[in-house]
């Protein structure tokens, strides 16, 4: 059993583990929080330099709801800072039914954020040029757009319309966004001119492919499936040339180049970059040329080893580092230590139990010992009795064929009346032999005669004539 002391250093060693590990999710919660709003930060200064310095001087527009706000502003006058906000609140009542409030909260504060940029802050008219406008002006509005999302807010609610449609609707978000921007860009076309559109448009890929490029990175990952006879020298090759994780699954063959099989064949799945394929390829070829490989791409991946593992002194950069890391290594070993404490001690307990279990199995064979013997003598008893109990119904019936039947018959009567044993007594002097109880001489000439069996009223004792008892010894 665990020792009481045990428990209380138990108890005191799980306490710390659980306050270093509230101060470590702490400490990453601040992080992460810090983090976002810094994206956010550069994200509104980003957008708003993309609409200060390139579009809202030369009335080019935008898709989504950053199209509408500066269609409108180009038609009414009203301050692109008011219209961003304005038109945005439905939007925002929509994300924070359909997602969360704390992505309406970013998303109110990002857009205030923008607001007061676009009014506030001075960014100078960069170039006038079309083609530059269009596609430098789309290029920063999307990077300020791409940005915020990373900080989980937007600064354009067309996305959030779309989430809500698709739930309710057959059309997927892509291609609500694009009837929506079609839609917008139509509109531009009659109120500004096909040419201004047409830039439009072009801002507006400009600015979606840079949002695709800031939320999926350079490094665009790809998922690679390899089936291979040979998948043991492949998974050493990915982990060891490319520091690459990899998941292998157990599948069955089917039909291929050799027909059909059904043999069973690791698969092998990893993760790498687009820059990473040929020589992925490359080394699948130098190990098994008959080798089966699908790729396809991913937009995104959570948790892993996605990134290249590197050796852990040459991850750490500073003393902090090196400090946080030795931390997680003690708090690692305490569990390991606690846990180790654990087993021990309930393998003790269990010998202790075996044990027990052992002599209790050993007591319980004793006694089975015990009670096979007595069973055996009790069932020599059992036996003997019967055939004294035979012998004995034997002899009975031989005395019986010897007596005359109403002596017999009555001599049961009297058996019947006195359970408690019968005894054998002559008449002398006109008297019982054995209470001296007077017998009447009618009852001592019947006895005489032996014609029934006589007992005496007050002793109950069969009463036999004195001239049977002289001729008979009755004690044998």
């Amino acid at each position: 059993m665990v020792s009481g002391s045990f428990k209380k250093g138990k108890s005191r060693n799980l306490e710390k583990i659980q306050r270093m590990r509230a101060a470590k999710r702490l400490r990453k919660n601040i992080s992460n929080h810090f983090r976002d709003g810094l994206q956010m930060l550069l994200g509104v200064l980003s957008a708003g330099c993309g609409l200060r310095s390139f579009l809202m001087p030369n009335g080019f527009i935008d898709g989504g709801v950053m199209g509408i706000s500066l269609l409108a502003n180009n038609e009414t006058g009203i301050a692109l800072s008011i219209l961003i906000v304005v038109i945005n609140i439905p939007f925002l009542l929509l994300g924070y039914r359909q997602i969360s409030r704390g992505f309406s909260i970013r998303s109110i504060l990002a857009i205030t954020a923008l607001a007061l940029a676009v009014a506030f802050i001075p960014y100078p008219v960069i170039t006038n040029d079309n083609l530059l406008v269009s596609v430098f002006g789309g290029f920063f509005l999307g990077l300020g757009i791409g940005l915020t999302i990373r900080g989980g807010g937007v600064i354009d609610g067309t996305e959030v319309l779309a989430i809500y449609l698709n739930r309710r609707t057959s059309l997927s978000v892509g291609d609500f966004i694009l009837i929506f921007n079609i839609f917008i860009f139509a509109i531009a076309a009659y109120l500004l001119s096909i040419e201004v559109a047409l830039y439009s448009i072009l801002t507006y890929l400009s600015a979606s492919k840079t949002v695709d490029f800031v939320l999926e990175g350079i490094e665009e990952f790809t998922g690679v499936t390899i089936i291979s006879t040979r998948s043991r020298q492949i998974t050493d090759m990915i982990q060891n040339k490319l520091g690459r994780g990899f998941t292998i699954y157990t599948g069955k063959k089917g039909f291929g180049k050799s027909g059909e099989s059904t043999n069973t064949s690791d698969i092998i799945f990893t993760v790498i970059t687009r820059l990473e394929v040929n020589r992925l390829t490359s080394e699948i070829e130098r190990i098994d040329r008959r080798a089966f490989i699908v790729m396809q791409s991913i937009n995104d991946t959570r948790g892993g080893m996605v990134k290249k593992y590197e050796k852990d002194s040459e991850n750490v950069k500073n003393n902090r580092e090196f400090e946080a890391i030795n931390k997680e290594i003690e708090m690692q070993q305490l569990e390991v230590k606690l846990c180790e404490k654990h087993i021990k001690d309930a393998n003790e307990e269990i010998v202790e139990k075996a044990v027990a279990l052992e002599k209790a199995n050993k007591a319980i064979a004793t006694k089975d010992g015990v009670l096979n013997g007595k069973k055996g003598e009790l069932e020599k008893i059992i036996t003997a009795t019967e055939k004294e109990e035979k012998q004995f119904n034997k002899a009975a019936e031989e005395a019986r064929s010897h007596v005359d039947d109403r002596l017999l018959t009555s001599y049961t009567k009297i058996r019947k009346n006195y359970r408690n044993g019968l005894a054998v007594v002559p008449v002398e002097r006109d008297a019982c032999g054995g209470c001296f109880y007077s017998i009447p001489p009618q009852k001592q000439s019947e006895i005489k005669q032996r014609k029934k069996v006589m007992v005496c009223e007050n002793c109950g004792r069969i009463l036999v004539d004195a001239e049977l008892v002289d001729s008979v010894d009755l004690k044998k």
